[in-house]
């Protein structure tokens, strides 16, 4: 079995002993983080290199940033999402680890929030979500792949993925132009949402939560966060958890964890 965590830490020394208290209560085999807040030297290594994890990062100074932290040897590791352009925001990392002689393509991803509808950084968010379907689509040309995608994608699907859909509708999150770019991203690589997998008929679970206005208190959250898996992934899968009670722990991110585990 392979237990894989992706959680946005919205800084991760902030939030190491959040870390650290998942860690000791779960002990995840990959944890795929976004929103690290550092750059990689800054990155506490040590502090997973003493638990047994191994660690490869992109990271950004104050924003942005991703890692892969995995017990096994991390491998074939690449920082940028287009092969064209270096990307300037550290947004995604790729890596793949072999289990008991299967090889997990791992992919931690931090998608634009985008700030206001339709303007550039809208704009940015539809192009980013664009070139992670072709990094997708380049990955998937061996169909029996394993392949895990964790991150903050910003978008929530479906109506059951807000708190109030009609409230929402339109806005910067549940906008049908962002909903239907990542969908259509998703149906064309054939790759499926984890978590709904195993809880098709789940209503109004969340993995964010706004720090304003008690928005945890009163649940008014959004699915922004997934593990998204190939299909031969999705044929090992065997649980997919969010774990909301870490959203009211002390010090918390505004994002849960979501998990996974492989039948590996």
């Amino acid at each position: 079995m392979v237990h894989i965590v992706s959680w946005n830490v919205n800084s991760i020394n902030a939030r190491l002993s959040n870390v650290e208290r998942f860690i000791d209560e779960h002990n995840p085999d990959i944890l795929l983080l976004q929103e690290i807040k550092c750059t990689s030297d800054k990155f506490p290594l040590d502090f997973f290199e003493s638990r047994g994890y191994e660690v490869q990062t992109n990271g950004q100074k104050s924003y942005n940033g991703v890692s892969i932290v995995s017990k096994f040897s991390i491998e074939d590791v690449h920082t940028d999402i287009s092969d064209e352009k270096a990307d300037e925001e550290r947004r995604y990392i790729t890596g793949f680890v072999s289990v008991n002689k299967s090889c997990i393509r791992l992919l931690s991803v931090y998608v634009p929030q985008g700030t206001e509808v339709y303007s550039d950084r809208f704009r940015y968010k539809l192009s980013f979500i664009q070139e992670l379907e072709a990094r997708i689509q380049n990955f998937m040309q061996y169909k029996e792949d394993i392949i895990v995608i964790g991150g903050d994608l910003n978008v929530a699907l479906e109506k059951d993925d807000v708190y109030d859909d009609i409230e929402l509708q339109g806005s910067l999150g549940f906008h049908m132009e962002e909903r239907n770019a990542l969908r259509s991203a998703l149906n064309r690589c054939a790759f499926l949402d984890g978590w709904r997998i195993l809880n098709p008929k789940t209503k109004k679970q969340f993995t964010w939560w706004d720090y304003r206005n008690m928005g945890a208190i009163r649940d008014h959250g959004m699915r922004l966060d997934y593990l998204l898996v190939s299909p031969a992934a999705a044929d090992i899968l065997t649980d997919a958890v969010i774990h909301k009670d870490v959203r009211f722990w002390d010090r918390p991110s505004d994002h849960a964890p979501i998990s996974i585990i492989l039948g590996i």
